[in-house]
């Protein structure tokens, strides 16, 4: 379980994968099942996982989680708390590649890039439907994820 740094803004908690390190990509180790992460009062636990990998790092050193393979999709769902409102994850392509992405019904083509440590912030309105199922679309479609946060 990884302690992350204080929430930035108006979150609730922010949610990150492990420590920031050396400038590499990592692509980390297949976390099974499930796995959980704490901020404050709160907790991330990420089910139904399926090819999610970490620690995981992109090419600036952030860590992250990796989801997918060059030819399996990777995927995960969790359930917020009643008084979480909203959810902010923060993807990036996994390297250069083309990254097409699902959550929860809604496609999305992400164009940020892990070689260069920018990711694109996906907010989910989580005032009615309280889980979250994230997916990469296609194999090869393999993705990063820096930071998930809570709003409300």
């Amino acid at each position: 379980v990884v302690e992350p740094e204080v929430p930035a803004g108006d979150a609730l908690a922010t949610f990150n994968f492990g420590d920031n390190g050396e400038a590499a990509h990592v692509d980390g180790s297949d976390l099974g099942a499930s796995t959980s992460y704490t901020s404050g009062d709160y907790t991330l636990e990420l089910t139904g996982m399926s090819k999610v990998f970490g620690p995981a790092s992109d090419a600036k050193g952030n860590s992250c989680i990796k989801l997918g393979t060059s030819s399996k999709v990777g995927t995960f769902s969790f359930t917020v708390p009643e008084n979480v409102t909203e959810v902010v994850i923060y993807v990036a392509q996994y390297k250069a590649n083309t990254t097409k992405i699902n959550v929860n019904g809604t496609d999305y083509t992400i164009t940020t890039a892990s070689n260069n440590g920018e990711y694109t912030a996906i907010t989910i309105d989580t005032t009615t439907t309280k889980t979250v199922t994230f997916t990469t679309v296609s194999g090869g479609a393999r993705c990063m994820i820096d930071t998930i946060e809570y709003k409300g």
